[in-house]
């Protein structure tokens, strides 16, 4: 009998620690799951998001350019302000690089960029119709860039465009006195 005290106060101490770490268990687990469910999501967004630009495309050497970008994915995309955008240009001896930043203006400075107008078609300037200010898919977006350095004749170029959500399209282009 004198050994039932210490066995009941074992036991509770047993009981009290199996729930307190079964408890902290479960709260690590709906943690984990929770998570889980937020990378599935950003993941499935990811998968429906794609940008494109145009091939082939000819730009004339001056300080400030247009290139149209398409949403062919089914996300719609904004927040212009989060986007990157980088321009590489071909500069004797080596490469020149700009990190572009987001302007409401519609005639960016030096190494800002903007969007230009929104388009159904941007090629036959059919207006966009759903979602004004927004790419909705299917739509084209052109865009006003002004890099430094500048672009020069007769070299090949890249434009980086890049999502809030990391969807990158590059955009070759020649520059044509």
């Amino acid at each position: 009998m004198h050994h039932l005290p210490p066995f009941l106060i074992t036991l509770m101490l047993v009981v009290v620690t199996s729930l307190t770490l079964g408890g902290d268990l479960l709260a690590t687990f709906d943690s984990l799951t929770r998570s889980a469910a937020s990378v599935r999501s950003r993941s499935e967004e990811n998968a429906s998001t794609m940008i494109s630009g145009p091939l082939g495309l000819s730009i004339s050497a001056t300080s400030t350019f247009q290139i149209t970008l398409k949403n062919e994915g089914s996300v719609s995309l904004g927040q212009f302000a989060d986007w990157d955008a980088i321009i590489e240009v071909q500069k004797a001896p080596g490469l020149g690089i700009a990190y572009l930043t987001y302007t409401e203006d519609a005639n960016p400075d030096t190494d800002q960029w903007t969007v230009k107008e929104i388009y159904l078609n941007a090629a036959s300037s059919t207006a966009e119709i759903v979602g004004p200010g927004i790419l909705d898919p299917a739509e084209e977006v052109v865009i006003l860039a002004n890099p430094s350095p500048s672009i020069v004749a007769n070299t090949y170029d890249r434009a980086t465009f890049v999502t809030p959500n990391g969807i990158t399209t590059k955009v070759l282009f020649e520059v044509v006195p």
